[in-house]
């Protein structure tokens, strides 16, 4: 059944990555949401046609998206991210995916993520690995903090968790991509070794955290400890560390800051 659904999310990750292409490099009208995050009508096209091809597809399967929220009721859930990277979208930088998962009763089984502008499709299956364009890939083995290459959900969050700013010099080189598909994407290759992300909402990480796990990597969340990722659910929202298995030592020193604006 996961490797039935991971096939579907890939087509449904493929159809969606026509449309964005479609308009990619074109004047977009932009909007800004709750929180100042952006949003194109590009986003809602994309991910009404998603809702509306599981809905042939799969009827009796509940959804939650981004832009559309949750809708139905079942123990298999879509989770849909249509544009994830909106900000480089609308200035023509190609860092953006198209973010599709499948969750059972809260557990990630299916997952596909494309970066449209770059013609990459990464997708994985629950135990069956995970893959870039059908090909298997495993997840970084990097063994030292302070060699790696580490990426950030953004470019604030040293101060978004404890020791992390006294850390940073033992850290490895660090990158701000500006999508989380991208990111989970090449932690599931090992292009990128280990990253940090600050309480990303669950479209942003339920493909991701399944592509990373079943690339052989680590995906930990914060809720009161650091602990493995088991169910999702549409209001799940936590800090994460993920990659390489040597990211647990992360997790033996830093933790959420009570106040992400103080300064260390």
């Amino acid at each position: 059944m996961s490797a039935e659904l991971e096939n579907a999310a890939v087509e449904l990750c493929a159809e969606a990555s026509k449309i964005a292409l479609d308009a990619f490099g074109h004047r977009l009208s932009v909007r800004l949401k709750d929180g100042g995050e952006p949003v194109t009508d590009v986003d809602v096209r994309i991910e009404q046609g998603l809702v509306a091809e599981i809905g042939r597809r799969f009827p009796e399967h509940a959804v939650i998206g981004e832009e559309t929220g949750e809708s139905g009721s079942s123990e298999w859930q879509w989770v849909l991210d249509p544009l994830d990277g909106t900000r480089n979208f609308v200035r023509g930088i190609p860092i953006f995916g198209v973010s599709v998962a499948v969750l059972h009763l809260g557990r990630p089984v299916a997952a596909a993520i494309s970066l449209p502008a770059l013609g990459e499709m990464y997708s994985a299956a629950e135990g069956l690995g995970s893959r870039h364009d059908g090909q298997p890939i495993r997840a970084s083995a990097a063994v030292d903090l302070d060699a790696g290459l580490m990426s950030f959900s953004g470019r604030d969050s040293y101060h978004e968790f404890e020791e992390l700013e006294p850390l940073r010099l033992s850290l490895g080189r660090s990158l701000w991509l500006g999508s989380a598909a991208a990111e989970f994407a090449w932690l599931a290759s090992g292009s990128v070794d280990y990253a940090v992300f600050a309480e990303l909402p669950v479209w942003d990480v339920a493909a991701g955290v399944l592509l990373v796990r079943e690339a052989g990597g680590t995906v930990l969340a914060h809720d009161g400890s650091w602990q493995p990722v088991r169910d999702l659910g549409a209001d799940w929202r936590r800090p994460l560390l993920c990659g390489a298995p040597l990211v647990s030592r992360l997790a033996q020193t830093v933790r959420p800051a009570p106040d992400p604006w103080r300064k260390t």
